[in-house]
Order: C-alpha cells, then structure tokens, then sequence
C-alpha cells in the first residue's frame, strides 16, 4: 500500500471515503540500522539491496482507517484461488500497492479521470449482499501465506501491542467456500469473529456493500512477523532441554505434490537429511497444534523458497533456517517487495543461512522455477550450524 495516497498522522480530511481512526509510530533508529543490515545481507545485486534499504528507512507507522460506503469484492481466479479487492465510493481500490499491475490484470476495472482510481463493471450476475456494519476487513485470500501474513498477521500485531483492541471484535467477512479449517484455526488463535456468506457459486465474483469499514494496516512487514511470533510462540518456546534433544535434528519442509519438482535432487537431499537424523514433511498435511509444538522445539529448519518458509516464526530463538534459495528469484525485481522484504524482515534473520541453487529453469504455472542445489555446500552448512548450536 502507498501511503502518500491516505491520510496521514497529521490530516483530518477525507479521500476517497477514507479517513484516519488511530495512528501510532512504529519509529526506531535501532530497528531500522537492524532491518537496514539484514538488508544488505541478503543474497541479492547492491542495486537491489539498496531499494530495500530504501524501503526500511521509510517512517514505520500503525494506522486504521475507515472507509465509508465501500466495495468488498471477492474475485475467483481461473487456478481457483479468490482475491479479495476492497473498492472505495469513488473506484479506488484501497489495498493493492501496485495499481497497474491490477488495472492491466482484471477486463472489470476501466481507468478513470483520477490518476489513482478505477471504475468497476461486474457481471449482471455478481451476486450481492447488503450488510449492516462496521466490519472489521483484512486482505483475506485462499494463499496461505497471504492469509497467514496479509490478515492474521495485521490482527496479531493489534492484539499483541493491545491497540484498538475493541476493533478486533467486530466481525470479519468471509465466503463459505472457501472460510476451510486452517483459516478457522487462525481466527479462532486470536479471538476473531466472522460472518460467513454462504455460496455454492465459485466462478462468479460476490459483492458486499457494508456501510462502514475499520482497515488495520500495519507499513512494515518486521512489526507484523514479530507479533505473529510472539503471538504462536508465547505459550510454546518454555520446553525442557530433555524435550528438545529428543527432537530430530533437522526438519526439511518440502511439497508432497507437484512442488517437489522445484528441487531437481530432493531424493538426494532427503536422504542426506535423513543421514542426519531429520525428518521430511509437508507441512500443510499437519494440523495447527501439530506444527507448533515441532517448530517450537525446532534446532535447523530447511526449506525452500515457499510458503513453507512461514513456519521458521514458530521457532525457539536458538534455532536456525537454512533457506535453499532458487536463483532466479535473485534475478526477478517482482520479488524485490515480496519474498525479499520479508526474509529482511524476519525476526530470525541473523541466523538465517542462504543457499543458492544453480541451473534454474522455468516451471508451467509455478512462479518459482526448478533447480538444483550442491550436496557439499549443504553439508558444510549443516554442520557449521551444528557447531554453534553445541555451544
């Protein structure tokens, strides 16, 4: 989200039917000379590191803000996933930081006079629901991560720092087809509510029309990976040591399904993880609980560049993530502000190990591609990690 285009700390006035409800500042010098190290610290071009070092320094700030008489739209995607677009009185979609990108994307937005604003036409069969508010939004999404970071995330930061807790009440809305139990694992962790809208309608886009809406947003991704933290892990990092050297040493994260074939050696790197006494699993096929009582005894994470990367945050403070890294997301300027800002951003990051794959070649359908990473250089990571683990 641009944040020049919003009220700002020291404005009153309306746009586009927004208006502010709280602002707080999230400023640090301490934090940003942090965020701005682990920056420059990723395995990226110093061009790229710089853009990110410029997006640190940026003011850090928590906001909610009200819109009035807006749009939800729920828009199903051809691959089955449904995006959710909230749409100001005047066209504006509020919650998309790269308006062209959406405007080049979707046949229903036709550009209008403003420089920031469309005009929405849905099909005559959209269905639609008048509700009585306020309502409490967040970006929901079918994604995982999206789900797990855009909207939980921005609720757990919230609740977490008890500001505006009395908002987290009102109720979130959010479509039966695809409200599944993971999302209810999450809303029900941090004590949120929702109002489901029941449809048996998956190909068709679903408007709500609510009178009033709170829109919590929180401008750097470090504060909302922390509160995440602290919200799973509060209850869970208190393990005996005997619990935690009972554990395998590494847990490898990978895909059960056609993802595999993003690591062109993953036989051989399970077995490697397996000479080591780790374990191989798929995350997704664990239930809540399940994933944080492992991660949070966890000793090294491995991973590749994926979703499963989230559950690193469910991890002690003297674990480590060793990231397998496909190169071309090194290469691609779209992952600039999405993947890379928030492995910078991550509370773990200094003991975060990167390794790059090399042969990378593209995927049908997948936005990471296949490559293949180097045996030795992961078992001399191993067992530096190792090394400092045992002191």
């Amino acid at each position: 989200m641009n944040g020049s285009y919003f009220p700002s700390s020291d404005s009153n006035s309306q746009e586009h039917g927004i208006s502010l409800y709280k602002y707080i500042s999230l400023d640090s010098y301490t934090l940003q000379t942090r965020l701005t190290s682990n920056a420059n610290n990723l395995p990226l071009a110093n061009d790229w590191k710089a853009e990110l070092v410029k997006h640190f320094t940026q003011p850090h700030y928590a906001a909610i803000y009200i819109l009035e008489n807006p749009t939800i739209l729920f828009y199903p995607l051809s691959n089955g996933e449904i995006k959710l677009f909230i749409i100001t009185r005047d066209g504006f979609i509020f919650n998309q930081p790269f308006q062209t990108f959406w405007y080049s994307c979707f046949s229903f937005l036709t550009k209008s006079s403003s420089p920031h604003s469309w005009v929405f036409q849905l099909h005559p069969e959209t269905l639609q629901f008048l509700i009585k508010g306020p309502f409490l939004i967040q970006p929901e999404s079918t994604n995982y991560t999206h789900f797990f970071i855009d909207c939980i995330g921005q609720s757990g930061f919230f609740r977490v720092n008890h500001f505006c807790e009395s908002l987290l009440q009102l109720q979130l809305p959010c479509l039966q087809l695809h409200h599944v139990t993971w999302q209810e694992n999450f809303i029900k962790q941090f004590s949120l509510t929702s109002n489901i809208f029941p449809s048996k309608i998956t190909n068709k886009p679903i408007v709500l029309n609510p009178p009033l809406l709170y829109y919590p947003y929180v401008s750097q991704p470090f504060h909302v990976l922390n509160s995440l933290r602290k919200s799973f892990l509060e209850h869970h990092i208190a393990l005996s040591d005997s619990l935690v050297s009972n554990l395998p040493t590494i847990i490898f994260c990978t895909r059960f399904d056609s993802r595999r074939r993003r690591i062109r050696n993953i036989n051989e790197i399970e077995e490697l993880v397996q000479a080591y006494n780790g374990i191989v699993i798929d995350p997704s096929t664990y239930t809540h609980q399940e994933k944080l009582n492992l991660f949070s005894s966890a000793k090294i994470v491995l991973a590749e560049s994926s979703g499963t990367l989230n559950y690193s945050l469910y991890c002690p403070p003297h674990s480590f993530l060793i990231h397998l890294v496909d190169p071309s997301l090194t290469l691609r300027p779209e992952f600039i502000y999405g993947g890379w800002l928030y492995n910078a951003s991550s509370p773990l990051h200094s003991r975060v190990r990167y390794i790059l794959g090399h042969s990378p070649e593209p995927l049908p359908c997948s936005p990471v591609w296949s490559c293949v990473f180097d045996k030795d250089m992961l078992v001399a990571t191993i067992n530096s990690v190792n090394d400092l683990l045992r002191f």
